[in-house]
This record gives C-alpha cells, structure tokens and sequence, in this order.
C-alpha cells in the first residue's frame, strides 16, 4: 500500500468516494481506507463502492469507535467478509 486513508464515519457518512484522490500516481489498488466509527449495520453500498466499483487494495470498516476499531472485531465482520468476497 502507498497510501492508507482513515476516515471516522460521524463525518464521513455516507461515504463519498470523491474524497479519495485517485490517478495514476496514487492508483486505487494501491490504497486502503479504514472507516471506524461506522454504523450498526453493515453499509454495503460502501463495501461495493470501495471493493468493486474503485477496486481500491484494502477496505477495513467497523462500527466501533477509533479507540476501539482495532483492538475488536466488527460486528458484522462476517458480512463484510462475504461481502468484499461477493463483489470482487
């Protein structure tokens, strides 16, 4: 990865796409965006947007906040496994 972006999803949600710079010096596959503090539920228009529709290298989201994000596992960890797997 060249470039990892974190967003806190109280203000970054939904998520916008356009707030990732991609070109050709900074290309999708070679980025990862980390979404923490996310909502209870999985957003899998999110999931589809980062895992197939910008193919960006590595997408994280979780539903707990930045001090937790890390240290647990999501609550719907299954789905978005599933989900990025479905897509991809």
């Amino acid at each position: 990865m060249n470039c990892i972006l974190e967003f806190t999803a109280r203000n970054n949600y939904p998520f916008r796409p356009s707030v990732l710079i991609i070109n050709s010096q900074m290309p999708a596959s070679k980025q990862a965006v980390l979404l923490h503090t996310g909502p209870s539920t999985l957003p899998t228009i999110t999931v589809t947007q980062l895992a197939s529709t910008l193919k960006v290298g590595g997408s994280f989201i979780t539903d707990f906040n930045q001090s937790l994000a890390y240290s647990n596992i999501p609550s719907y960890w299954g789905s978005f496994v599933s989900n990025v797997r479905s897509v991809q």
